[in-house]
Parts: structure tokens; C-alpha cells; sequence
């Protein structure tokens, strides 16, 4: 049953992959099943990827993946992080690139990373400009238009 399940989640991000290039599943995603396992994925085995200790809730309970499921997920370009702080963290680069640079055009080569997170707010804001749900926030919103 849990290798079932498994397995047909891993074919469900990796349609998610193909159709928007990363691993992150949107809270709004219509697939609500493959957010919680995603999120479930981070907090049961990130420990294991992080070389942090175990969760106290974790401690007596078998929390680890496979190699075989480590590499499933290493293949995918799996985000280990969890949503808010990689947030936080893609928006103090931009902030430090645009005192930088004075723009936030930010070019792959440059960095592929910082150029992937600022193609994704500006779909997402389309998205909130269009009327459709997104997963970016008022707050979020308004610290992006200060820069």
C-alpha cells in the first residue's frame, strides 16, 4: 500500500514538473492531495537531507527515505524548503540585487535561481491581475512593488 502510494505520487509531481518546472505545489493547487504529500515529504525528511536532528515528534518512528526514493526526488529538482522561508530568502536576493544593479531584470545566466523566482512572481501577480487564484499574497505584493 505505501509503495502504491508512493509511486503514484511521484508520477503526479512528475506531471507537475512538466508542466511548471519546479517542485513547489501551490497551496491552491487543484491537486490538494499532492500539496500535503509534498509538505509531509519536507517535514518527516528534511532532517535527513538537512543532517539535522530528528524531530522530537519524529524520534521512535521509522523517518527515512529509501535511496531509491532520495534519488526519485533529487531528479525532480525536489525543494527540500519549506515555502515561507525560501520566500523570504529569494526576496532579500532580489532586494540585494536590484540595491545592486537598480533594476530587477535578473538574466539566467546571472542566476538561474533568481531569474526562475522573479519569472514566477511576475506570473503569479498576471494571475491575481486576472482574477484567478495565486499564491501571492497582499504583503508579498506590496514588498515586490518596493523594489
Amino acid at each position: 500500500q505505501e509503495y502504491l502510494r508512493w509511486d503514484d505520487m511521484i508520477i503526479r509531481l512528475e506531471s507537475f514538473v512538466a508542466e511548471y518546472g519546479h517542485t513547489r505545489v501551490p497551496k491552491n493547487y487543484h491537486d490538494r492531495n499532492l500539496y500535503r504529500w509534498t509538505q509531509n515529504v519536507i517535514s518527516n525528511y528534511g532532517h535527513q537531507i538537512s543532517n539535522t536532528t530528528t524531530p522530537a515528534s519524529l524520534v521512535g518512528r521509522r523517518h527515512f527515505l529509501s535511496e531509491k526514493r532520495l534519488q526519485q526526488l533529487e531528479e525532480l529538482g525536489f525543494d527540500w524548503e519549506q515555502r515561507s522561508t525560501m520566500w523570504e530568502r529569494n526576496y532579500q536576493d532580489l532586494y540585494e540585487y536590484w540595491k545592486k544593479n537598480g533594476h530587477c531584470h535578473v538574466q539566467a545566466l546571472q542566476s538561474r535561481k533568481l531569474c526562475t523566482f522573479v519569472q514566477n512572481q511576475r506570473q503569479e501577480y498576471r494571475r491575481y491581475l486576472e482574477g484567478h487564484t495565486t499564491s501571492l499574497t497582499i504583503e508579498r505584493m506590496e514588498a515586490l512593488q518596493r523594489i
